[in-house]
């Protein structure tokens, strides 16, 4: 992979420093709500598939990923229960 390299001078970094310790933050929570999207997420799919509640409107479980409004892949769904499971025990 190619390196990028900066190739900014002093004056150039002096006038964007701002702006790019604004930006990292953004990232950083950015990154940090995905994390915890993730959980969130996880948790619901675990409450679905535990109490049966996909069964109300899909015929299986894998129907109710695969549906356009769920759209989870089914080894991601497992993965994220998994990981709710360890978490709580």
């Amino acid at each position: 992979m190619a390196v990028e390299r900066a190739m900014l001078s002093d004056e150039e970094k002096e006038r964007l420093a701002e702006a790019a310790s604004h930006n990292e933050n953004q990232i950083q929570r950015a990154r940090d709500a995905i994390g915890q999207v993730h959980w969130v997420l996880g948790d619901l799919l675990l409450t679905s598939k535990d109490r049966k509640l996909w069964a109300v409107n899909h015929h299986s479980w894998g129907a109710f990923l695969a549906s356009p409004e769920i759209s989870i892949e089914d080894s991601n769904a497992r993965r994220l229960t998994r990981l709710i499971i360890v978490r709580k025990s």
